[in-house]
């Protein structure tokens, strides 16, 4: 086998025969999508939908074009690929259309109207779903952190508060800030990036952070591990929401 033909190869191929192997990436593609259309459980569809993505990506390799360009022209009309998604999280008809497009002209002409708008659709939603996967990633990140102030914050003062006369009213102001901190975590969280922009979540954690400082007025520094760790908080979110928008 040549070097060219090598690195022509479709990879991901481990469960083909040694005789499906020398087959070019073309000729390996209606076996390996004839597989994954029929096959009903969703899991192992998933699965042998990995070589069916990887083929598709091979075949963007000089050589072939005409060919290449008729067997996925095929599999566009015959919307064998629709809803064909691999453990990757990779569309096959979106795969399907790029490397169709990657064969340049005149194959690219071949794309039908339906399939292109459809493969801008999943590329804007492929864009969008990194853009959420970053949101929900702050948006966890500071809830966890709120949350581990308030609890850390709870825990300390109770341990000085044992055998200490405490300010009156403090502890019913630090309790305060705590529920405050903690209820505006748990909406942070299940609250939906992008979609929602978190004010009522972010507002009731100022306002957590501020009545913590008022009890950290009159309960001293134990009191101020909660706010210290909320306030940065909320701008990690605030301003992670504010980037994205």
């Amino acid at each position: 086998m040549s070097e060219g033909e090598r690195q022509r190869e479709a990879p991901g191929l481990q469960s083909v025969d040694e005789g499906e192997r020398k087959k070019k990436p073309h000729e390996l593609l209606p076996g390996l999508v004839s597989a994954a259309y029929q096959e009903l459980d969703p899991d192992t569809k998933k699965q042998l939908a990995v070589p069916v993505v990887d083929t598709l990506v091979a075949m963007r390799a000089p050589g072939d074009e005409a060919d290449e360009a008729r067997i996925v022209v095929a599999h566009l009309e015959a919307k064998t690929l629709h809803g064909l998604i691999d453990e990757k999280g990779r569309d096959a008809h979106t795969e399907a259309v790029q490397t169709l497009l990657s064969l340049g002209f005149p194959h690219a002409l071949n794309v039908s109207p339906e399939d292109l708008a459809r493969f801008r659709s999943n590329e804007g939603r492929r864009q969008l779903g990194g853009q959420v996967l970053d949101l929900g990633l702050v948006r966890d990140n500071a809830a966890m952190a709120t949350t581990l102030g308030q609890v850390g914050g709870l825990a300390l003062l109770g341990y000085e508060a044992i055998g200490t006369r405490l300010p009156p009213g403090s502890l019913s102001i630090a309790v305060t800030a705590a529920a405050l901190g903690l209820g505006g975590a748990q909406w942070l969280k299940k609250s939906q990036p992008v979609l929602d922009q978190q004010t009522g979540p972010l507002a009731m954690m100022t306002a957590s952070a501020l009545v913590g400082l008022l009890a950290a007025s009159m309960l001293g520094a134990p009191a101020l591990l909660a706010p210290l760790i909320t306030i940065p908080a909320i701008l990690f979110a605030f301003f992670g929401q504010k980037k994205a928008s």
